[in-house]
C-alpha cells in the first residue's frame, strides 16, 4: 500500500509539471528582456501620435505646454516602462494621423482611436477600451436638440475623420430620405475648434466621446452643454501599421500587463475617468 501512495503522489507532482490543471500565466512586466522578447524594437525610439486637445485624455500641461499630459500619455509611459522601451509623443491634429502612421513617421497611433472595419484596413488595433458618445451644444440648447434624430437641418461641426464625422452623414442622408432638410455637415480638425464653431453661431453640434464632452461642459458650464449621450459598442485601441507584428504582440503584452495589475485602472481614476470602460485586450484587423 505505501509504494501505491508513493505512486499516486509521483503522478500528481507529474501533473503539475506537465501544467495539468495549472492556471494561466499572467501577463509581466519585464523590461530588463526586451532585447530577447522584442529584438526587432530594443534600442529604438518608438514615435508615438496623439492629438492633444481632448482633456481628460491628452492635452498640453497649462504650467508647461510643451509636455502632453493624461491619461493616454500616461498609459503611454507605463506600457514603454512595462516593455523597456523608449518613445517620443508627437502631438497631431487627429485627421492626421492614419496618415502620418502609414507614411512611418510615426509607429504608434495612442490617441483614443475608435476601431473601426475601415480603419483596420490600414492598421491593426490593439483594443483595449470602449466609450459612449455624446452631443455637444452651445448653452440652453437653442435648437432643442435631444437626439441625433433632432439634427437635420441644422449646422453640424464634427471631428474630420472621425466616427462621428460618418454619423452625421448617415444621419443627414436619413434625413433626406424622409423629406427633411439635409444636415450642413463642416468638419474641423479637433475638438477645441468645434467648440469655437458652436461658441460663435458657425455650428448647431458637435459630437465626440462621451468623457471628452462632459469633460468640455465641466470647463465651461457657461458655454456649453451635452445635447444628448448614448452608450455604443465602440472600441478603443492603440493603432499599429500593417505588418509590424513584433509591435502589435509588445503593446499587447504591455497592456495586459498593466490591466492584471491594476494600472490601467489607477489610472483612469487618476485622471478622472470611470475604470470600467477598461475591456480585455485583443488584436482588431
Amino acid at each position: 500500500m505505501r509504494y501505491r501512495s508513493g505512486a499516486v503522489v509521483v503522478g500528481l507532482v507529474a501533473a503539475t509539471i506537465l501544467g495539468f490543471g495549472a492556471q494561466p500565466a499572467q501577463a509581466a512586466c519585464e523590461p530588463d528582456k526586451v532585447a530577447t522578447k522584442y529584438p526587432g524594437l530594443a534600442g529604438k525610439t518608438l514615435k508615438v501620435g496623439l492629438d492633444p486637445t481632448l482633456p481628460p485624455i491628452m492635452y498640453r500641461d497649462p504650467n508647461n505646454p510643451s509636455k502632453i499630459v493624461g491619461q493616454d500619455p500616461d498609459m503611454i509611459d507605463a506600457a514603454m516602462k512595462c516593455l523597456g522601451l523608449k518613445y517620443e509623443l508627437v502631438g497631431l491634429d487627429f485627421g492626421t494621423l492614419v496618415p502620418t502612421l502609414q507614411a512611418g513617421q510615426i509607429q504608434l497611433i495612442w490617441s483614443n482611436i475608435y476601431y473601426t472595419p475601415a480603419r483596420a484596413q490600414a492598421a491593426d488595433f490593439v483594443i483595449y477600451a470602449t466609450t459612449g458618445t455624446a452631443g455637444i451644444v452651445k448653452k440652453g440648447n437653442p435648437k432643442g436638440i435631444k437626439s441625433i434624430d433632432d439634427t437635420c437641418g441644422t449646422r453640424a461641426a464634427p471631428i474630420l475623420g472621425t466616427v462621428e464625422d460618418k454619423g452625421f452623414q448617415d444621419a443627414s442622408a436619413k434625413c433626406v430620405a424622409a423629406g427633411k432638410p439635409a444636415i450642413q455637415i463642416t468638419p474641423y480638425p479637433n475638438a477645441p475648434a468645434t467648440s469655437r464653431a458652436i461658441e460663435n453661431d458657425r455650428a448647431d453640434i458637435s459630437m465626440y466621446d462621451l468623457v471628452l464632452v462632459d469633460q468640455v461642459v465641466k470647463s465651461n458650464p457657461d458655454k456649453f452643454e451635452r445635447a444628448f449621450s448614448f452608450r455604443t459598442n465602440i472600441k478603443i485601441g492603440v493603432a499599429v501599421k500593417k505588418g509590424n507584428e513584433e509591435l502589435v504582440n509588445a503593446v499587447k503584452e504591455a497592456i495586459t500587463a498593466l490591466q492584471e495589475n491594476g494600472t490601467q485602472k489607477a489610472l483612469l481614476q487618476k485622471n478622472g475617468m470611470d475604470p470600467s470602460l477598461a475591456i480585455p485586450v485583443e488584436v482588431g484587423r
